[in-house]
């Protein structure tokens, strides 16, 4: 359903869900969209304790882009880019 119009175009204030399930451990997930990239993303891991994977957008266009995590401080690039 269409929730307001912006000139030309209608837009939706409904939250995009896709959820899928990813193997953790020694691994990388790649993300590539098709289409406009969202400004936000969030990311949920449930996994055992010591867990983990790399995940890895593509994007788009050029920008400066950051991590938070979920008390919204910032993760220096340091420990995610590696």
């Amino acid at each position: 359903m269409d929730h307001c119009w912006d000139g030309f175009y209608t837009c939706q204030k409904r939250l995009s869900r896709f959820p899928a399930l990813i193997q953790t451990g020694d691994t990388t997930t790649e993300i590539k969209l098709s289409g406009s990239s969202p400004e936000h993303y969030r990311f949920k891991l449930e996994a055992s304790e010591g867990d983990a994977t790399t995940v890895t957008i593509f994007y788009s266009n050029a920008k400066a882009y950051g991590v938070y995590d979920t008390e919204g401080k910032y993760v220096p690039q340091t420990k995610y880019d590696t």
